[in-house]
């Protein structure tokens, strides 16, 4: 068998095509090029064991090495999922002019409660310090925090309830027993509100704020060093804080308000502001004007759904830290921003 195959030429003659491609010493340069790279990179070779491999010097090598990233052949890309959380973390800072801001990846569908508490005791376990006076609100999301704060370096922390008991059967969500777990976590004490959340009436919840224990207890939380809260948004579809007082009139009258969303008990409307909300006058709590005045307040949330609730928040001055979930940041970060508006 021939070769070559015999093509004729421009003047009728033969003309012989080379079988063997690989002649082609730009193709067998890159060829090497992606061998030794492949070699090094993949594979986890060193230079010099590549350089036994293939008969060549190390410093041959080398300039093959820069060589293949100097013509496109090694082209290194730095990638892992943190980057788009740490990008959403940078843009909520930016947008919303917030001081910190964490957001978690979802460890699984629906895991934001869960990954947003064990930050959160992630991050309380860095920056608290012997002495301090932190104040916690009731909720899931702290339940998750509590839960995550195991085996923690003794503080002498001071740990106050901000708002009155959930009351109901899950006692693990309410105030009293969070506070009570989290300050065993640190061997530290803790004060509570011996009071529901919200009053039968507004006269009742007036005497129950000026009860003078109860009214240390507040006066503690007002002047804490931190505090951690949640922000609600679910009053829709009434959730187990407010325990099916909402009736659908109630509903309408929030909405016809503005109120985007709660925290510590009271309806904000989309400036931060409390709304005319039927449990304005009866909640047992810190009031928002007190929160306001506390160095760093943290919210700790998680849910698409929220997002409106944390930008009011914001806006109002309420919180300067957040820890977020995925789904809750990715919805915050593309919200517009209110203008006109300036943050803690």
């Amino acid at each position: 068998m021939e070769s070559n195959r015999r093509l004729p030429t421009a003047d009728g003659g033969p003309k012989s095509v080379p079988t063997d491609w690989d002649e082609d010493p730009k193709r067998r340069r890159a060829v090497h090029l992606v061998e030794i790279a492949r070699q090094y990179y993949e594979e986890g070779m060193s230079q010099e064991q590549i350089a036994r491999r293939i008969g060549y010097s190390r410093p041959t090598v080398s300039r093959m090495l820069e060589e293949a990233r100097r013509t496109g052949v090694v082209q290194i890309q730095i990638s892992h999922p943190l980057e788009r959380l740490t990008h959403l973390e940078h843009l909520i800072e930016s947008r919303y002019g917030v001081q910190h801001v964490r957001v978690t990846a979802n460890s699984a569908p629906q895991s934001g409660v869960n990954d947003v508490g064990r930050a959160a005791a992630e991050l309380l376990s860095r920056i608290l310090r012997p002495g301090m006076t932190i104040g916690l609100s009731n909720g899931r999301t702290h339940m998750a925090m509590v839960e995550s704060s195991q085996s923690c370096k003794p503080m002498d922390l001071t740990v106050v309830q901000m708002v009155g008991s959930l009351g109901g059967n899950n006692q693990l969500l309410d105030g009293p027993e969070l506070c009570r777990r989290f300050a065993n976590a640190y061997s530290s004490s803790y004060r509570v509100l011996n009071a529901p959340l919200f009053a039968p009436n507004a006269r009742i919840a007036a005497a129950l704020l000026s009860e003078p224990t109860i009214s240390a207890t507040l006066d503690l939380a007002a002047a804490a060093d931190l505090a951690v809260v949640g922000i609600g948004a679910s009053f829709r579809r009434p959730s187990g804080v407010f325990n099916g007082s909402l009736t659908p009139d109630h509903i309408r009258a929030l909405q016809n308000h503005g109120a985007v969303g709660h925290i510590l008990g009271q309806f904000i409307n989309a400036d931060g502001h409390v709304v005319d909300s039927p449990h304005k006058d009866l909640v047992v709590g810190l009031s928002m004007e007190r929160l306001r005045h506390i160095p760093h307040v943290i919210a700790i949330c998680s849910g698409a759904e929220k997002a409106a609730a944390i930008a009011a928040a914001l806006g109002g001055n309420l919180v300067n830290s957040l820890i977020l979930d995925s789904e809750a940041a990715q919805e915050l970060a593309y919200l517009p921003v209110r203008s006109g508006k300036s943050h803690r």
